[in-house]
C-alpha cells in the first residue's frame, strides 16, 4: 500500500495525538488494511490494550471484557512514518 499524503497525516495524528477516532474514511480503513494502525480495545476500568494484549487477558471471547475505543498506531505505522517522514504529510 502506498503512503499518501492523506494517509500519512492520520498516521502523524495518531503519532501526535495518541489514540483517536476517526471518522468511516477510506483513508482510515486503507492504514488499517495496510497494518499501520489498529483498534484500541478497553476494559471495565477503561484501560488501553492491543488485540494482542486483549486475546492475551480474556483469550478468544475477548470481546465479553471489551470494547473498541479508537485506533491506535503500530509499529508499522510507526516506520511508515520514520521512513516517509510526516513532512510528506503536509503535501
Amino acid at each position: 500500500m502506498t503512503p499518501t499524503a492523506a494517509r500519512l497525516r492520520w498516521l502523524q495524528e495518531l503519532e501526535t495525538k495518541g489514540i483517536s477516532q476517526r471518522g468511516r474514511t477510506r483513508v482510515g480503513f486503507d492504514c488499517m488494511q495496510a497494518g499501520w494502525t489498529e483498534w484500541n480495545y478497553t476494559d471495565a476500568t477503561g484501560a488501553n490494550m492491543t488485540y494482542d494484549e486483549a486475546m492475551h487477558r480474556y483469550g478468544g471471547r475477548y470481546w465479553d471484557h471489551t470494547r473498541i475505543n479508537g485506533e491506535r498506531l503500530t509499529a508499522t505505522g510507526r516506520q511508515v512514518l520514520a521512513t516517509h517522514g510526516s513532512a510528506s504529510a503536509s503535501r
